[in-house]
């Protein structure tokens, strides 16, 4: 909702074979290249010269795979903790997946949230369904050496003179943080709080920095006005740094961007 309010139009593109009765599924929609000619069809239906584009985790690959072959649909990509391979995880995350004995055990794993709010969040609903189309390769090991670990991802992205925002967690990200040859269109940011799911773990800060990242592409200055913050949070802390009736205090005070507005605001 933060980049609904900055004046972009947020699309999500679900893949044939993500829900949690997509048993049925033909074999071919499975792939990489299947979820890449999907995101190119959605694209193309919102009549657009280009998007920006979000992926997280095993559904970059497709993202990537676009960007490859249709570089001039693209007008950012966001990979968020790639990945594409079980190689691309760390050892005890791989040996974690392999041990799950069903595609929603599984899609528990990956999408573990480290806070009690980001528990409560839709991660809880996503958790419930089939891991997404290509979770059975990936266990498999019929990924197609789609990597996107190490040299792999900078090497996949040569020749895309495309901005790159690539988000990871901390130290209990499930991905190797291990990427080396990226070209300088990439900018790296890093959640160390964060698990696997930093836009959940800690949403303010990525929100803003993702804002940032797209309005420097896009060459404009969105209005974040209270739109990233928590707001009971916010309130709470309006309250107590400012009794109802206290003079007006210095706003710098405010440990939130989003309370040190509301603040300027209201004096």
């Amino acid at each position: 909702e933060a980049l609904t309010v900055s004046d972009r139009r947020v699309v999500e593109v679900t893949f044939a074979g993500s829900s949690a009765d997509a048993k049925g599924t033909p074999v071919p929609l499975l792939s990489v290249g299947a979820c890449a000619a999907q995101l190119q069809a959605a694209i193309r239906a919102l009549n657009v010269p280009a998007v920006h584009v979000a992926a997280h985790g095993l559904g970059a690959g497709a993202a990537v795979a676009l960007a490859r072959v249709q570089p001039t649909l693209i007008r950012s990509l966001a990979l968020i903790s790639p990945y594409g391979s079980l190689s691309d995880l760390r050892p005890a995350s791989a040996d974690a997946l392999r041990s799950e004995r069903d595609s929603q055990s599984v899609a528990a794993t990956i999408l573990r949230t480290r806070t009690l709010l980001a528990k409560n969040s839709c991660v809880r609903e996503a958790a419930n369904a089939s891991g997404g189309p290509l979770l059975s390769r990936l266990l498999s090991g019929s990924d197609g050496g789609m990597r996107l670990g190490g040299a792999a991802l900078g090497e996949a992205l040569v020749g895309c003179d495309i901005p790159v925002f690539l988000a990871t967690g901390g130290e209990a990200d499930l991905v190797e943080l291990d990427w080396t040859g990226l070209p300088p269109s990439v900018t790296r940011r890093a959640f160390s709080l964060s698990g696997h799911l930093p836009f959940i773990d800690q949403r303010e800060d990525f929100l803003i920095a993702y804002a940032d990242f797209l309005d420097a592409t896009d060459g404009v200055t969105t209005n974040r006005e209270l739109k990233f913050a928590d707001p009971v949070t916010t309130l709470k802390e309006l309250a107590s740094e400012r009794p109802l009736g206290a003079p007006p205090k210095d706003c710098s005070v405010f440990k939130t961007d989003a309370a040190r507005a509301y603040c300027e605001k209201s004096r």
